[in-house]
């Protein structure tokens, strides 16, 4: 009796161990995918919507005065950029955090919240730049 109660209490310790070892290895794993698939995203949406302003598309003019039609165009070539290169099942969120359009800079933060595959934990992680075009 005494070795059958022994044995189960060392099988309910492995068994703990093992668990609470492959939620850390999935979430470490899950974090850096997040991280580098996001950053890779950013990164082609901003060469996206670089070389299309520079190249003079979608009506990006030096001679634009409205900065805000030019701000939301950059932006909306930024969003279908992000969009069509990212890959998960994350919730983004898009937000410009400074324009300046005199200077050409724009601070843009994204924001993903996405979820574990163990016991459904949240997780969240944001990528901030800022990105200067060239006139």
């Amino acid at each position: 009796m005494r070795i059958a109660i022994s044995s189960s209490c060392l099988t309910i310790i492995i068994l703990l161990v093992v668990m609470i070892h492959c939620s850390i290895i999935n979430k470490n794993y899950r974090d850096m995918e997040i991280n580098q698939n996001i950053n890779d995203a950013f990164d082609y949406a901003v060469k996206k919507t670089t070389s299309s302003y520079n190249s003079g598309l979608s009506g990006f003019t030096s001679t634009v005065n409205n900065s805000e039609s030019m701000l939301h165009d950059m932006m909306l070539i930024f969003n279908e950029a992000f969009k069509k290169s990212i890959n998960s099942d994350g919730t983004f969120t898009i937000s410009v955090l400074y324009a300046d359009t005199d200077n050409m800079l724009i601070d843009i933060l994204i924001t993903e919240e996405y979820s574990y595959g163990f016991m459904n934990q949240k997780g969240k992680t944001s990528c901030e730049r800022t990105i200067r075009f060239k006139n």
